[in-house]
C-alpha cells in the first residue's frame, strides 16, 4: 500500500516536520483531500493523546481524514483508534495511521468514494421529464440553476445562488440534491423561512419530484416538539370540577377534558394543528411535549408517545423539511455537544439547502439571543407554585408533588416533608414578589417621559445612573440575588429529603418539579447575564409594551458570523444558499460577510446569479414621482396622500402599500380610508386580521387594498389580476435607533468601516428587491411599481436600488404620472 495513493508527497513531508517538532510524540492532523481523494492539505488539531474523541471530531468536516502517527512505528489500530474511526466513519469521514517518518500508512477507514450525478438524464432533450411529463415546462433558468447545484454536489462545494422569481428554484435544487442523496445514501435537510414554502414543498413539489425520479424515497416535515401533545402532562392534570373553582378554572378544565377526548378518540399524531378549534398558548403549554420535561423510556406513555412516534420516521428519511428557527435550535445543541451527536433535534445530515436564505442572519441572531420578561417570569413561577389556586392541581408542580407525596408516604414521613415545604413556599413567594418589583421598576425606568405604546431602548447603565427608578431596580436586584440564594438552599434541602425516600415516581411528579427547578435556575442565570451586561459582543436592551403591560429584557449578539462559521460552515461543504434576493450590485460580498462565509478557508465557494425568466421590461411599469418631498420632511406623507389615492383608483384597488413603520401606515390609512367606498373597495390593514387571513381576504375580495409593513415585503404570492400595483412608500432602511441595529452600526464603526455603505444600504437593497418581487409572480402577470421615496433618484446610493428595477422607468411629476396611468 503506497502512502502516495493517500497523502501527497508535499503534505507527507510537512507532516513529518510537525511530528519532529513534537519530539516524535503523537500528533493528530485534519487531512483535506483534493478532487482525486489524496490529502494535499492539512492542519494540526491536537498533540498528545489527551484530547477527547468529541473534541477531535468537532474539529473535522465531513468527508475529510483524521490522520495521526504511532510513535512506536506499529500501525495496528488501538481500541481508541477504532472508536474514533468508527464514529467519524459513520458521518462519512476517513481515518489513517502513519509512522513518524510518514512513509508508511494504515488505512483504518478509507475515504468514501461518491457516485457523481448528471441531471441531463432528467432535464435533457431525451431526459425523463421530456419523455414522461410533456406538460411540465423546463425553464432554461431552472436547468441552469440545477446544473450549478449538480456541480456543487459532485465537487463537494458550497454554492450561493440568487434565483430570480419564476426560475422554479424548488425543483432546481430538489432534483440534484435528492438524486445525489439517493445515489450515495445521504440525508438532505431543506430549511425554509415561511410555512407557505414548506406547504408548497410538501403538497406540490416533492410529490411531483417522486414521479420524476421514480424512486420511493422517504420525506418528513420536522415540527418543533412543542407542537405535540404530551400524554403524561395531560393525564396528570386535574379535570374534576370543584365548588371552589373560579369560572376561569372551570373553562380550563373543560378544555382539558376536550383534549383528553381528542387524544383518546380522534388524533393519531397529537399535532396541535389537527385541532378543529383554537386553544390558548397558556393552556397548551401545560400539555405540550417539552425536552426537559420528557422522561423518555421511563415514561408510562412512551410506547404511545406522539412526539417519539413522529420522530421514528425521521432517522429513515432521505429528505427533511424544517424551518430556519428549528435548524438553528438544532445547531445550538450541536454547539454544546459536538456537531456529530446523537442528542440533537435532527439526525446527522450531509446536505443542507437554505431556501429564503436572506433570512439566515436575522434568524440566527434571534436564536442566539438571551431573553427574559415579566410575563414569562410570572408564568414560570406559576408553573412551580401558583398561590392563587393552591387547592387544585393547577396550583403548580409543587402542589401536584405534595399531593403525590401525601398519598405515597407514611404520615410521619409526610410531616417531615410538609415542614420543609413551608420554607420553600415562603422563599418562592419572596422571590416572585421581588422579581415582579424589579420588572415594574424597569417598566417605569424605560417608559419615563415616553408615551409610545411600544418602546425599544438600549440598557445603558452609565446614562441611567441619574434615574431613581434605575437605582431602585439595582437595589432590588441585590436583594433578589439574596432571595435566589435562600431559595436554592431551601429547595435543595426539600429535594434531598424527598429523594431519600426512593419513590417510584411513575407519573413523574417529582421529576416535573425538579425540571421546573432547573428552568428557574437557568432563567435566573439569563436574567443576571442581561442585567449585569458584562459580556462583550452583545447589545443589552429592553422592549416595553403598554397595551398588554410587559417588559422584555434581551442580550443580542450583534455579529453572528463567527458563531455560524465555527459551528456550521467549517463542518461541511455540501450547502446551498438560495433566494431571489441575495446579491447587491450583482455581488454576494455583503451576504457572505454577514453570515460568516467570507471566513471560509481551503475551499472556494461557488456563486451564481440566475436571472428571472420574466420580461420585466414588458410586464412591469415603474413610476417614481420626482416632485415628491424628501421622506425626512414631516409633510412627506401628507403631500402624497392625494397622489396615492388616485394611483390606487387608477387600478381600482388590487394594490399593496408597503410601509417601513406602523405610524406611517396608520397615518395614511386614517387619512384616505374615507375616500374609498366600502361597497367598491376592500381596505385591509395589518393587525386588523392575522397575516394569513389578510392574504386570503385580499385574494377573494372586490378591489382590495392591503396596507402592510415588514412581513408583507416578502413571502406573499398573489398571482393574476388580483394584484396590479405595489406602492413602496419609503426605501426599507432599518430604523437606526433600534437597539440591535444601533449596536451593529457601532461595531462596524469600531472596525473602521462605513456602516451606511457596508450594512444599512445592502440590507435595504435586499428588502427592496423582496418588495418589488411581490408584483410579478407569473409570465402572464403585469402591473405597476410606484416608489414614493425620491432618494432613489437623488442620492448616489439610489443606483443600487434602481438596479433592481427595469430600465423603462418613468421619472416625472405626480400629475404626469397620473396621466400616464390613466
Amino acid at each position: 500500500m503506497k502512502i502516495s495513493e493517500f497523502i501527497s508527497k508535499k503534505a507527507a513531508n510537512e507532516m513529518r516536520i510537525e511530528i519532529e517538532e513534537a519530539s516524535g510524540n503523537e500528533v493528530f492532523f485534519r487531512g483535506i483531500p483534493d478532487e482525486k481523494g489524496i490529502v494535499s492539505e492539512f492542519e494540526v488539531i491536537a498533540r498528545g493523546n489527551e484530547s477527547s474523541v468529541a473534541a477531535l471530531l468537532n474539529m473535522m468536516r465531513k468527508n475529510e481524514v483524521i490522520i495521526h502517527n504511532h510513535p512506536s512505528g506499529v500501525l495496528i489500530p488501538s481500541d481508541e483508534d477504532v472508536n474514533i474511526s468508527s464514529m467519524y466513519g459513520e458521518v462519512g469521514g476517513a481515518s489513517y495511521i502513519v509512522n513518524n517518518d510518514v512513509n508508511d500508512i494504515c488505512v483504518v477507514v478509507p475515504l468514501r468514494e461518491f457516485i457523481k450525478i448528471d441531471i441531463d438524464d432528467y432535464f435533457g432533450e431525451n431526459g425523463v421529464i421530456h419523455r414522461n411529463f410533456g406538460k411540465f415546462e423546463v425553464r432554461r433558468e431552472q436547468y441552469e440553476m440545477a446544473k450549478f447545484i449538480e456541480k456543487s454536489m459532485n465537487e463537494n462545494k458550497k454554492l450561493i445562488v440568487e434565483a430570480g422569481t419564476g426560475t422554479g428554484k424548488t425543483i432546481a435544487y430538489l432534483l440534484p440534491t435528492l438524486i445525489y442523496a439517493i445515489e450515495n445514501n445521504l440525508k438532505v435537510v431543506v430549511s425554509t423561512n415561511t410555512i407557505n414554502l414548506q406547504e408548497q414543498l410538501i403538497n406540490k413539489d416533492i410529490p411531483l419530484l417522486k414521479k420524476i425520479i421514480d424512486e420511493d424515497f422517504n420525506y418528513q416535515i420536522v415540527k418543533g416538539r412543542g407542537n405535540y401533545l404530551c400524554k403524561r402532562k395531560l393525564y396528570n392534570l386535574e379535570v374534576v370540577d370543584k365548588e371552589t373553582d373560579t369560572e376561569d378554572e372551570k373553562k380550563e378544565k373543560n378544555i382539558i377534558r376536550n383534549l383528553i377526548e381528542w387524544d383518546r378518540k380522534v388524533t393519531k399524531t397529537g399535532d396541535r394543528n389537527e385541532l378543529k378549534y383554537e386553544i390558548s398558548n397558556s393552556i397548551w403549554e401545560k400539555v405540550n411535549s417539552e425536552a426537559d420535561m420528557c422522561k423518555g423510556v421511563k415514561c408510562p406513555y412512551y410506547s404511545k408517545c406522539h412526539f417519539f412516534n413522529a420522530r421514528k420516521n425521521i432517522s429513515d428519511a432521505t429528505l427533511l423539511i424544517v424551518n430556519h428557527h428549528m435548524f438553528f435550535a438544532d445547531l445550538a445543541i450541536r454547539n454544546q455537544t459536538g456537531f456529530y451527536t446523537n442528542y440533537s433535534i435532527l439526525p446527522n445530515y450531509d446536505i443542507v439547502v437554505f431556501d429564503e436564505a436572506h433570512n439566515i442572519e436575522d434568524t440566527a441572531r434571534n436564536y442566539f439571543t438571551f431573553e427574559t420578561s415579566k410575563i414569562s417570569f410570572g408564568r414560570l413561577m406559576g408553573n412551580i407554585y401558583n398561590r392563587r389556586v393552591v387547592k387544585s392541581s393547577n396550583g403548580g408542580a409543587l402542589v401536584r408533588l405534595l399531593t403525590y407525596l401525601n398519598e405515597s408516604l407514611s404520615s410521619e414521613e409526610y410531616k417531615e416533608v410538609d415542614e420543609l415545604k413551608e420554607d420553600v413556599v415562603e422563599e418562592l413567594n419572596k422571590f416572585y414578589d421581588k422579581g415582579i418589583d424589579i420588572f415594574d421598576k424597569l417598566t417605569c425606568l424605560f417608559s419615563e417621559n415616553n408615551d409610545n405604546r411600544e418602546i425599544k431602548m438600549k440598557i445603558d447603565k452609565e446614562k441611567m445612573q441619574g434615574s431613581k427608578f434605575f437605582r431602585e431596580a439595582m437595589k432590588l436586584n441585590s436583594q433578589f440575588k439574596e432571595n435566589y440564594g435562600n431559595l436554592v438552599i431551601k429547595i435543595n434541602k426539600f429535594l434531598n429529603k424527598v429523594n431519600n425516600y426512593n419513590l417510584e415516581d411513575k407519573d413523574g411528579f417529582l421529576f416535573e418539579f425538579s425540571r421546573y427547578y432547573e428552568r428557574l435556575k437557568q432563567y435566573y442565570k439569563k436574567f443576571e447575564f442581561i442585567l449585569e451586561g458584562k459580556e462583550e459582543g452583545y447589545v443589552y436592551w429592553a422592549n416595553i409594551t403598554t397595551v398588554r403591560p410587559n417588559v422584555k429584557l434581551y442580550a443580542t449578539p450583534f455579529d453572528i458570523s463567527d458563531e455560524l462559521n465555527d459551528n456550521l460552515f467549517t463542518k461541511m461543504d455540501r450547502m446551498i444558499f438560495t433566494s431571489a434576493t441575495l446579491a447587491v450590485d450583482n455581488k454576494f460580498d455583503y451576504y457572505k460577510k454577514s453570515i460568516g462565509l467570507i471566513k471560509e478557508k481551503h475551499k472556494k465557494i461557488d456563486e451564481k446569479i440566475v436571472k428571472s425568466p420574466f420580461d420585466y421590461e414588458k410586464q412591469m411599469k415603474v413610476y417614481i414621482p420626482e416632485d415628491a418631498l424628501d421622506p425626512t420632511n414631516v409633510e412627506f406623507m401628507r403631500d402624497l396622500e392625494g397622489f396615492v389615492e388616485k394611483a390606487i383608483k387608477s387600478t381600482k384597488g388590487h394594490c399593496f402599500l408597503l410601509f417601513t413603520s406602523y405610524s406611517t401606515l396608520n397615518f395614511l390609512y386614517n387619512r384616505i380610508k374615507s375616500r374609498f367606498s366600502q361597497k367598491e373597495y376592500t381596505l385591509i390593514r395589518q393587525n386588523d386580521f392575522p397575516r394569513h387571513e389578510m392574504i386570503e381576504i385580499f385574494k377573494h375580495s372586490k378591489n382590495p387594498i392591503l396596507f402592510g409593513t415588514d412581513s408583507f415585503w416578502e413571502g406573499v404570492d398573489v398571482q393574476g389580476e388580483q394584484l396590479k400595483s405595489v406602492i413602496i412608500t419609503k426605501l426599507p432602511f432599518k430604523v437606526p435607533n433600534d437597539p440591535v441595529t444601533e449596536a451593529i452600526i457601532e461595531n462596524i464603526k469600531r472596525n473602521g468601516q462605513n456602516p451606511f455603505n457596508d450594512y444599512q444600504v445592502p440590507q435595504a437593497v435586499i428588502k427592496f428587491k423582496q418588495g418589488i418581487g411581490r408584483l410579478i409572480r407569473s409570465k402572464s402577470d403585469s402591473g405597476n411599481i410606484i416608489v414614493l421615496d425620491n432618494r432613489i433618484i437623488k442620492k448616489m446610493y439610489g443606483k443600487k436600488f434602481l438596479a433592481a428595477l427595469p430600465r423603462n422607468r418613468v421619472v416625472e411629476s405626480k400629475n404626469e404620472i397620473l396621466k400616464r396611468m390613466k
